[in-house]
């Protein structure tokens, strides 16, 4: 069994992992991807695998600042492309959400991203699993 846990990933860095060379992966976890650092996002992750044994995919997102709506357009990408014939296997998928709201917890206006994937995500149903989590201070 394959299983690749990869913490603080600089998704920006493509050097720094190859998942094509990880053809026989079965379980994925990448923690601590900040999308606002990177630009890279679920899709660029998506691209890079080339394992037809996936179980289950955890990515663990972080957002400094209140990303755009428009945005969650690329999640539904995202579970398009885990429709396709090499995740035939792919049994969970796990996004979590990292918030970071300083200060101001109260001016957040991310409390309805969960939701907002859901329903980008449906495709997914019962496999999927998403949640945001509020962070003051690393």
């Amino acid at each position: 069994m394959s299983v690749f846990k990869l913490i603080n990933y600089d998704s920006g860095d493509s050097s720094l992992v190859d998942l094509g060379q990880l053809t026989n992966l079965r379980h994925l976890r990448i923690d601590e991807i900040w999308l606002e650092d990177t630009g890279a996002g679920p899709i660029d992750i998506l691209s890079r695998i080339t394992s037809f044994d996936l179980e289950t995919i955890h990515l663990r997102f972080g957002f400094e600042s209140v990303v755009d709506h428009a945005a969650m357009e690329e999640w539904n990408q995202f579970a398009q492309g885990l429709t396709r014939p090499q995740f035939v296997k792919l049994q969970k998928v796990r996004i979590d959400v990292l918030c970071y709201v300083g200060d101001y917890p109260g001016a957040c206006r991310c409390t309805d991203w969960a939701n907002l994937m859901y329903q980008q995500m449906s495709i997914l149903g019962e496999i999927l699993d998403v949640s945001v989590f509020h962070e003051t201070s690393w």
